[in-house]
């Protein structure tokens, strides 16, 4: 079996992102559930979670790498795939109930953009190297 070094790699760095979240953001309750799905996911079929965060996160890229708070206060998200399950992956609301709280520190902005950016860079590592099909 080759080795999968990004796809690892990426699942860790997101294991940590939402267990870092779910302390930050108690809250958040689908946080919780979120993490529960992860972790099932990494047992039984890794390479979805790749699938679902390219299709509810990834596809924002350019926003996320811009650090563009102005574009998650002014876009609805609500009909975004997989807006009403959030055991499925971490969903773009989750990221715009975060960034657009009046309450957040600059701070905590930043590593949560800081964690997205390399999210994204591992996700195209895993893109490029077509680890998803080995």
């Amino acid at each position: 079996m080759a080795d999968k070094k990004y796809t690892k790699a990426f699942i860790n760095q997101l294991e940590d992102f939402i267990a870092k979240l779910e302390l930050q953001f108690p809250n958040e309750k689908d946080l919780k559930l979120l993490s529960v799905g992860i972790s099932t996911l990494k047992m039984t079929n890794p390479s979805e979670i790749i699938r679902k965060y390219d299709s509810t996160i990834y596809k924002y890229k350019e926003p996320i790498n811009e650090r563009n708070e102005e574009y998650f206060l002014t876009n609805d998200f609500s009909n975004d795939e997989d807006s009403q399950n959030p055991s499925a992956g971490l969903r773009i609301q989750h990221i715009k109930n975060i960034i657009t709280d009046g309450n957040v520190s600059k701070e905590t902005k930043t590593v949560i953009w800081t964690y997205l950016n390399l999210l994204n860079k591992l996700h195209e590592k895993i893109l490029d190297t077509r680890e998803l099909y080995v």
